[in-house]
């Protein structure tokens, strides 16, 4: 995350964080505000499975933060 957050900095990326777990969002969240890269002006996104976290994509949103809900579809066996 470290790495990329940088290369968003420089103009070289643009990244999705996907992940479940609280403590990394706001460790992302914090690291984001350290290197001034702002909610709705930088390229990180945020994405979690619908369904799992979804208190994490609500907070998120709330604040600016632009964030994805991924749905599967289909059969488990496909």
């Amino acid at each position: 995350m470290e790495l990329l957050l940088q290369a968003v900095v420089e103009g070289r990326a643009e990244v999705l964080l996907g992940t479940h777990n609280q403590a990394s969002v706001e460790l992302a969240v914090a690291r984001m505000s350290e290197l001034g890269l702002q909610p709705q002006g930088s390229n990180v996104y945020f994405g979690q499975l619908l369904g799992m976290s979804d208190h994490l994509t609500q907070t998120l949103g709330a604040a600016g933060y632009k964030c994805f809900k991924y749905v599967p579809y289909g059969e488990v066996e496909q």
